[in-house]
């Protein structure tokens, strides 16, 4: 089994075996819009030792406040620690290396002159994971951007 993690409030978990996902949930919130961690600390105890964990391995977000660049690292720091007490593998990735290994020429979607990393990644998800459902619930008009990374992160571990 390898789980991919996107951090971040509005991030996401993937449970991924042999190349299918199993399981997707996003970061669990609680009222107050805090991490909820009895909800991560229930999705993380499915990981087990022979599992591995990749973890997007980013850092401050420039131009973004000191408080927001905190809780930022704060809740990778929590993901890192409980994926520590898995016993699992963990392995880190930039996010360059893995939508180097997993974008294709034909995933990519410019807006401006800029490559949309949202959209490249959405395009890469449907067609890796064309029966896979992105959206945060039911309700939801939209496939999640933090279940798209993770899933993709979670495959980027199967590739080179």
């Amino acid at each position: 089994m390898i789980i991919g993690i996107d951090p971040g409030y509005s991030g996401g978990i993937c449970f991924l075996e042999d190349g299918k996902v199993t399981n997707l949930f996003t970061i669990p919130l609680n009222p107050e819009g805090d991490v909820n961690f009895t909800g991560l600390i229930r999705i993380m105890s499915e990981v087990r030792g022979s599992d591995v964990v990749v973890i997007e391995d980013v850092h401050s977000i420039f131009g973004s406040s000191a408080k927001s660049n905190f809780q930022f690292g704060r809740i990778c720091g929590i993901l890192r620690t409980l994926a520590e007490f898995t016993g699992a593998e963990i392995v880190l990735v930039p996010p360059k290396t893995w939508q180097k290994r997993v974008w294709t020429e034909e995933d990519i979607v410019v807006k401006g002159k800029k490559k949309d990393t949202k959209g490249t990644s959405l395009n890469a998800s449907l067609r890796i994971f064309p029966e896979v459902d992105f959206r945060k619930s039911a309700r939801a008009t939209k496939p999640h951007d933090g279940l798209v990374d993770a899933a993709l992160i979670a495959y980027s571990a199967t590739v080179k």
